[in-house]
This record gives structure tokens, C-alpha cells and sequence, in this order.
């Protein structure tokens, strides 16, 4: 990202920048052997072929993990609602996704949970009845508000426009005033 940073990145037209991976030096034989599933996603998503030409990388968020906030319990603010596992956020690893802390957040806060779960369902067997119109008037928000809504705006615009701003405001890199910037962008 620093390289990119300090301009000695390749420019792409969206605004993101990007640095080359040269492979090339490698040969198709070393490639095919150890390298054939990065020449299949190049050749299959990039349309290049790593023997031949450098494949175009830039660092990105590989995953995100959390978001709900649950106490130690697993309970949410929302009553009789549990979390646990990478939708959780419990800290108990930090906004990370290894293999090994994701099971440990999984069977750790999992099991916790799961005592919470089984505890308020012995004392509540039955689930609260929802009424009908209820449920029709979710329906209706969801299928017809959301699903069938004909507005102006394009929404892979939106899309390309997020990207660039978390890229360049929230990205590897980030700080107060970088992340102020980001929020004044996308103010409509």
C-alpha cells in the first residue's frame, strides 16, 4: 500500500491504483506445478495469463468478521437474541479471521451462548404467536419496498463509488482526519 501511496503504483480508471505481481520469471512449468490455481482465478477472472503477463494486486480487506455486539454471554441489546461465532463481535481476537481464533470464537462463545439459548427455552417452550398482518406487512416492505423498487439511481455506481471512498479513506491505512474525509465525501 505504500508504494501505491507514494505514486509508484499502475492507475486504473475506477481510482484504484494497483502494483504488478510478475510471475513470469517463474516459467509455465513452475507456474502449472505449484502455482495452477492463481493461473486458473487469473486466466478465469482477469482474462490474463500469469505465464505470460504480471497480474495487476492491490492489498484489500480479505475478510470481515463481527459486527453484532453481544456481551459475554452472547446476549445482543435486542432481548432473547444471541451471537456468537465471526458474526459476533466479542473481541476475543480482534477483527481477525484465523482459521484458529474463528473456531475458538465459534466453539468458545458458541457454547456460552448456546447455555444462554437453552436457558431462556426452558423457561419460554413456546415461541410468541406473530400475527398474520404482521408478517404480510414485512412481506410487502421487503418484496415490494425493497425488491421491486424502480428508482433513478444505479446502484453498481453506488458501488464503485463506496469502493474508492473506503479505499482511500478506510483502507489499509487510516486515520481521524482520513476517515472524516471519507464521511464528508459520501454525504449526498
Amino acid at each position: 500500500m505504500t508504494e501505491i501511496l507514494e505514486g509508484r503504483g499502475f492507475e486504473e480508471p475506477s481510482g484504484l491504483d494497483y502494483l504488478n505481481l510478475d510471475l513470469t520469471h517463474l516459467g509455465a512449468e513452475k507456474i502449472n506445478k505449484r502455482l495452477p490455481q492463481i493461473r486458473e482465478v487469473c486466466m478465469k477472472f482477469l482474462g490474463l495469463d500469469p505465464i505470460k503477463t504480471p497480474i495487476p494486486i492491490r492489498p484489500v480487506a480479505h475478510y470481515t468478521m463481527g459486527g453484532i455486539e453481544a456481551d459475554l454471554n452472547g446476549q445482543t441489546a435486542i432481548e432473547n437474541i444471541w451471537a456468537a461465532g465471526e458474526v459476533a463481535c466479542h473481541s476475543l481476537h480482534g477483527a481477525n479471521r484465523l482459521g484458529c481464533n474463528s473456531t475458538a470464537e465459534l466453539s468458545c462463545m458458541g457454547n456460552i451462548a448456546g447455555a444462554g439459548i437453552s436457558k431462556y427455552l426452558s423457561a419460554n417452550p413456546r415461541m410468541p404467536d406473530v400475527s398474520q398482518p404482521a408478517i404480510k406487512e414485512e412481506e410487502n416492505r421487503i418484496f415490494k419496498g425493497l425488491l421491486q423498487n424502480s428508482g433513478g439511481e444505479n446502484p453498481y455506481a453506488i458501488r464503485r463509488e463506496l469502493r474508492v471512498i473506503m479505499d482511500k479513506h478506510a483502507g489499509v491505512f487510516r486515520s481521524d482526519k482520513s476517515l472524516q474525509e471519507g464521511i464528508e465525501r459520501s454525504q449526498p
